[in-house]
């Protein structure tokens, strides 16, 4: 008789583990060459956003960096203190500053390209650019499903419970009683 494969077995398959796997190496190893750089990764990813659109509020690099507001404050700060950010008030809005990169804060970035060119090329050893257009039109492919997957998943769970009662139509468990035969 066949034997049933383990879970353990069929995470070790799934894509969902795989993916998390190879971040996760490749994540070390990226932090790794980054701190050879003399970089913190808090700092890339603080930085990496303002080289894309200098000047942004706090509240928008905390979003396209994925760091948590007050992280993303107390990283400010750090990065302020040693020169290279600066906050500058908002043009419109008192209320909001906006994160600008100094001088220093440009040259110290000035390495990223070269860095972030070098360690793209160390994990696609061995991958051609056929190989890598292939897994890129693949992952979107997993990406797709999984939102839509997400989104059916959470649309069940918003849905009210449905309830059996005996001698009731069966009716959502938050609707009133006076409204079960009323639909």
């Amino acid at each position: 008789m066949k034997r049933q494969p383990t879970v353990k077995a069929l995470q070790a398959r799934g894509v969902g583990h795989r993916l998390r796997f190879a971040n996760r190496l490749i994540l070390r190893a990226f932090v790794d060459e980054l701190a050879n750089i003399g970089m913190p990764y808090v700092y890339y990813r603080c930085l990496s956003p303002l080289l894309d659109e200098d000047g942004i509020t706090q509240t928008e690099l905390s979003i396209r960096s994925g760091i948590e507001p007050p992280s993303a404050t107390d990283t400010l700060d750090k990065l302020a203190k040693e020169g290279f950010v600066r906050r500058v008030a908002h043009g419109s809005d008192r209320r909001k500053r906006l994160v600008v990169l100094t001088a220093k804060g440009r040259k110290y970035c000035e390495q990223l390209p070269a860095f972030l060119t070098r360690i793209n090329a160390e994990f696609l050893a061995g991958i051609t650019k056929a190989e890598y257009r292939s897994f890129c039109e693949i992952l979107e492919r997993i990406e797709e499903n999984a939102e839509r997957f997400s989104a059916t998943a959470l649309a069940v769970e918003a849905a009210p419970p449905r309830v059996e009662r005996p001698g009731n139509a069966t009716r959502p468990a938050t609707q009133p009683r006076s409204a079960a035969g009323k639909r």
